[in-house]
């Protein structure tokens, strides 16, 4: 069954951004933040009565709440499709008693698709304040027009093809044990998590931590670390893709401490473990960092203790996406959890960006027919995440940021509604180019009924 999830615990302080950034996948090599790291005016909070993912669907009326921390007089407010910076409608509103601002918005002329919601809250004569919020309107039906060239799939089959004449030449370094209250130090300031970010999917003391390399195109090696519980398993494995960015890798001891033999990898041929001005910044062009990562499941797969049939690939951002296009090209793959995938549904920026250009307003929304391009626009579409969603048949767990603009929601979104097997998506109100505690403490539970690993 489809599900839509939305993340849970509407509390002040995680409205304030009193939160933290974590998941399944590491994300960054940073300790453990005390707030969102997403750009948004931590002065203010957006919310919704009984609506609390932000996505409308059956309403005659959108009525969203801004209540900022300072005093404030009035607030004017803009009415924009996502990414459009010309408003389709405006309106001023006055401070209640409690210092919130009630914003009302007819649904009667909205397209099926995301908004973004500007205010302005005037505190004085000659002080004002900026915030944005983004919600959905019956997007279910919002408008999915990609751009798929005719030889897509000869590109990528000859492509993957070529990995068949690149040995694995599998090296692995000597491994040390990992006890588990090191594990909470090394969360805290190397892997961007609290000590015990789910204690109840915690099943060993203690874990197997070591470097591994294998070969890749273009004579070049990818490096990764490979983490297991301690013992001969098998064990359900996760394969872990990084984000954007040429840096330090965090080590996934968590991950093995729940219970999952854990390749973690760095996706462009450098060490895992330099720190970031020690990295040559070189990265490989984008076929191979696709193909870097489908690589990566033949390094797994041929590692000891993991259980091959049951195989999970999870990742943020630039791993979102190569996860997608992981599973699409190999039916290894059992589940994946994208979260905030990056660089899909590339036609929706292109018609925005012509948007804004000719000062319109958008508001019939994206044509159905699609919006098209120049050369540099169709070689880009071989990359476009997008294109390969409709290729996954395993489980699918999502997340997506309503005021992300690295991954804006209607391109998240999009991937969704394209899937065709059993999918969900956590929806992360006011959160940018993050995701939510909800979704790690939801993604562990999801996870353990794909792969079990108490088996």
């Amino acid at each position: 069954m489809n599900r839509l999830l939305v993340a849970a615990g509407f509390s002040l302080m995680t409205l304030l951004g009193v939160g933290v950034v974590f998941a399944v996948a590491p994300y960054t090599g940073q300790p453990y933040p005390m707030q969102f790291e997403n750009g948004r005016n931590m002065e203010m909070v957006f919310y919704a009565e009984g609506q609390q993912d932000f996505l409308f669907r059956k309403q005659k009326e959108i009525v969203l709440f801004c209540q900022p921390i300072r005093r404030g007089l009035t607030l004017d407010w803009r009415l924009c499709r996502n990414l459009v910076t010309t408003p389709m409608s405006t309106g001023t509103c006055h401070v209640a008693s409690d210092n919130s601002f009630r914003v009302a918005l007819p649904t009667k002329s909205l397209q099926p698709g995301f908004y973004d919601l500007h205010v302005t809250i005037h505190l004085t004569e000659t002080n004002a304040m900026e915030g944005i919020t983004t919600f959905g309107w019956q997007v279910d039906r919002q408008t999915v027009a990609p751009f798929r060239p005719d030889d897509f799939d000869t590109f990528w089959a000859k492509a993957c093809a070529s990995l068949k004449n690149v040995g694995l030449d599998l090296h692995s370094e000597p491994t040390h044990i990992v006890s588990s209250s090191t594990i909470d130090r090394y969360n805290l300031e190397r892997s961007n998590r609290p000590e015990h970010n789910d204690p109840e999917g915690e099943r060993y003391k203690e874990v197997e931590l070591c470097k591994v390399d294998f070969a890749a195109l273009g004579q070049r090696r990818v490096y990764a670390w490979f983490a297991k519980p301690v013992g001969p398993g098998p064990f359900p494995a996760l394969l872990i893709l990084p984000g954007a960015g040429n840096r330090y890798i965090p080590e996934p001891l968590e991950p093995a401490r729940h219970g999952y033999a854990t390749l973690a990898i760095h996706i462009h041929g450098e060490p895992v473990d330099l720190e970031n001005d020690h990295y040559s910044g070189k990265n490989v062009d984008e076929t191979n960092l696709y193909l870097n990562a489908l690589q990566a499941m033949n390094a797994l797969m041929a590692l000891p203790g993991v259980d091959t049939n049951r195989i999970a690939v999870s990742g943020g951002s630039q791993g979102g996406r190569l996860s997608i296009f992981v599973a699409a090209m190999d039916p290894r793959v059992k589940a994946i959890l994208p979260v905030i995938p990056h660089y899909a549904y590339l036609p929706y920026a292109r018609w925005a960006q012509s948007m804004n250009a000719a000062h319109s307003d958008g508001r019939d929304g994206i044509p159905r027919e699609g919006v098209g391009g120049d050369n540099t626009a169709r070689q880009r579409s071989y990359f476009d995440v997008l294109n390969f969603a409709s290729k996954i048949s395993c489980p699918v767990l999502m997340s997506v940021g309503l005021t992300d603009t690295v991954s804006p929601p209607p391109t998240v979104y999009a991937i969704y509604q394209t899937l065709k097997g059993p999918k969900e998506i956590m929806t992360c109100p006011n959160i940018g180019h993050a995701w939510s505690p909800a979704y790690d403490h939801y993604a562990w539970r999801w996870l353990e009924k794909r792969l079990d690993p108490k088996k």
